[in-house]
C-alpha cells in the first residue's frame, strides 16, 4: 500500500481544557498564539465523530506561524480527570517550544497560570552545542518542553 497520494499538511492539535478563557489567555500571553477562530458545536454528528454522547463544546483555534492549536471546553459530558503517564507511554507525551531563555520562559509560564517541573531541568551538550531543556505545564497539566538551542531536525 502506498502513502497518501496528496500533500498532507498538519493543521492542528487539540487539547481538552477546563476553562477555555484561562487556557486561551495562557497560550496567547505565554507563547504568542493568535486566536483566529471561535465557535460552539453540539449535536449527534459531532458527538459520533468525537465519541462523546453528550457533545456540547466551545472551541477556539489558536495560530502560531503555520501551526494551530485547538482548545476545546466541554459543556455536556464533563472531561475525565487526567491520568498522569510517564513519557514512555504510547501516545501523546508533550509538545515543545524553542526559546531564547529557558528560565525567563518558565517564569512566564508560571506567571500565566502554568507550572514548572523544576526537577526536569537539564543542561547538556548535543552535537557540540550546550542546550537547556525544561518541562513545564499548561493550566490543565499538559506537558510543554522548553528548549534553548538551535532547532534540530
Amino acid at each position: 500500500m502506498s502513502r497518501i497520494d496528496f500533500a498532507p499538511t498538519i493543521h492542528h492539535f487539540t487539547l481538552c481544557v477546563q476553562d477555555l478563557e484561562k487556557s486561551t489567555r495562557f497560550y496567547v500571553d505565554t507563547f504568542g498564539f493568535e486566536a483566529t477562530f471561535r465557535r460552539k458545536a453540539a449535536g449527534e454528528a459531532f458527538g459520533k465523530l468525537m465519541g462523546v454522547a453528550e457533545f456540547d463544546v466551545e472551541l477556539v483555534m489558536l495560530r502560531l506561524g503555520d501551526w494551530c492549536l485547538e482548545l476545546v471546553e466541554h459543556h455536556g459530558a464533563p472531561p475525565h480527570e487526567r491520568i498522569e503517564t510517564p513519557t514512555n507511554t504510547l501516545g501523546y507525551t508533550h509538545f515543545a517550544f524553542y526559546v531564547t531563555d529557558v528560565s525567563a520562559a518558565a517564569a512566564l509560564v508560571e506567571a500565566n497560570g502554568g507550572a514548572i517541573d523544576r526537577e526536569t531541568w537539564t543542561s547538556t551538550s548535543v552535537n557540540g552545542e550546550n542546550r537547556d531543556y525544561l518541562f513545564t505545564r499548561d493550566p490543565d497539566g499538559n506537558r510543554i518542553e522548553l528548549i534553548k538551542g538551535s532547532i534540530l531536525g
